[in-house]
Order: C-alpha cells, then sequence, then structure tokens
C-alpha cells in the first residue's frame, strides 16, 4: 500500500497542471520549481515495489529533455537524477530514459564523461535483457531514435547488434 500512495505522489508530482506542454508558461513555472531533491526522496521512499520507480523517470526525464532553454539547469538536474537509474528494474523503461538522456546529450553537444557513462549503462542494459523478441524492439528502437538526430554510428550498432538476435 505505501508503494501505490507513494506512486500516486509521484505522479501527481509530475502531472501537475503546471507541468501541461501545452500551457508553455505553467511548463516553465514547473522546471523552475522543480525541486530535484524533494522528487528523489519521494524515489527513495519506494522500497518494497520497486518497479514503481521507473515509469515517473521515464516521464520526469522525457519532460526535461524536451526543455529547449537552461540547458545547465537540465543538465544539473539530470545528473542528480541519474543517481536513481540503477533502480529502475524494467530494462525496456531503463533503455527508454538511457537513451532519452544520451541524446539530449549529444543534441547539446556535451561530449563529457557522464555521457560516455550513460552510453555505456545504456548498452550494459540492453545486452542484460534475457528475451530476445524484447532486445529485438528495445534495440530497434534505440536505433530509431538515435537516428533522428543523425548519430548514425550509434544507430548502426544497434541496428547490427540487433540483426543478431532477430
Amino acid at each position: 500500500k505505501r508503494g501505490r500512495v507513494i506512486r500516486h505522489i509521484l505522479f501527481f508530482f509530475i502531472s501537475n497542471k503546471r507541468m501541461s506542454s501545452h500551457n508553455p508558461d505553467g511548463y516553465n513555472t514547473w522546471f523552475e520549481k522543480f525541486d530535484v531533491t524533494r522528487f528523489l526522496k519521494y524515489i527513495g521512499l519506494i522500497k518494497y515495489d520497486t518497479s514503481d520507480i521507473g515509469i515517473p523517470l521515464k516521464i520526469i526525464i522525457r519532460r526535461l529533455t524536451t526543455i529547449q532553454k537552461d540547458e545547465e539547469r537540465v543538465l544539473t538536474i539530470i545528473k542528480h537524477l541519474s543517481s536513481a537509474f540503477d533502480k529502475i528494474e524494467d530494462e525496456s523503461t531503463k533503455c527508454q530514459v538511457l537513451s532519452n538522456v544520451y541524446i539530449w546529450g549529444a543534441k547539446n553537444k556535451y561530449d563529457d564523461t557522464f555521457f560516455k557513462h550513460i552510453k555505456s549503462q545504456l548498452d550494459e542494459t540492453w545486452e542484460g535483457i534475457d528475451s530476445p523478441w524484447l532486445k529485438v524492439i528495445i534495440g530497434y528502437e534505440i536505433a530509431k531514435s538515435l537516428s533522428r538526430i543523425s548519430l548514425k554510428l550509434e544507430s548502426r550498432e544497434y541496428v547490427e547488434k540487433t540483426r543478431k538476435y532477430r
């Protein structure tokens, strides 16, 4: 029960009307007031059903990576949130989170050790998927996402690796 309550708090936290992308002023207000420490505190409270951790992180990362201003603040928030990435149990969700972060870093021309680490985590997570059909689906999704922003080499790498499992 406690996990469900915390999950509902997290969903309220990230789906608040102030976060609506249809309302640019509200979105900017949300971004300016986002408290990453508080968000991570709620994530940390999920102890028993840790599968509840992935979806809120996926949503928040997706929203953060679509913000087109104040990249330094977005980067700081993402780096703080990265401490929770290892807690994501579902490989599909974890791959989506990691690929969104990696793509955002590449789009914004960040080439530091943090994003190299994110890429290696993405590779390890994908390699760790046990189900061949799931590995193929996720591999092609990653390749498609990477190719959208002209990461052709990385995209081809995933296509080639995925073909081996098909």
